[in-house]
């Protein structure tokens, strides 16, 4: 199943590259959601709550998008990227670019159940048992 959840990811991060974040259908309806960016920690359960999250914590940005995959480990259950993301400030017009952003997933029987995404390497590699 492993490689199949590789998949999965490679086609949201496609998606992700062109600011389309669609994609639901790759995610449980119970899936846990963690965004932590900045000083900004959000934790959000289900479809529903992890929309309004991404939205709330999008609302400040005029552009948001995924850069290339750089790295990406097949851990079984866990799939952790490494990947920049580049925006621009919906109000000071301010590009920015994070260079090593991560998404971690946990998987199960095909579905994304759990979702942490920050600016933070060391929480991404930390929270799927990794430590660098």
């Amino acid at each position: 199943m492993s490689q199949g959840n590789v998949e999965v990811v490679r086609e949201l991060y496609r998606g992700w590259a062109q600011g389309d974040f669609s994609g639901i259908n790759f995610f449980d309806p119970d899936i846990e959601f963690v965004s932590d960016f900045g000083v900004d920690r959000v934790t959000a359960n289900g479809l529903d709550g992890m929309n309004r999250a991404w939205r709330e914590q999008l609302r400040n940005w005029k552009a948001w998008r995924t850069g290339e995959i750089q790295e990406l480990r097949d851990l079984g259950d866990y799939i952790l990227v490494i990947h920049p993301i580049h925006g621009r400030g919906r109000h000071s017009g301010v590009e920015v670019e994070i260079p090593n952003a991560a998404v971690a997933f946990r998987f199960r029987e095909g579905k994304i159940v759990w979702l942490l995404a920050t600016d933070r390497l060391e929480i991404a590699l930390e929270a799927v048992g990794l430590r660098e």
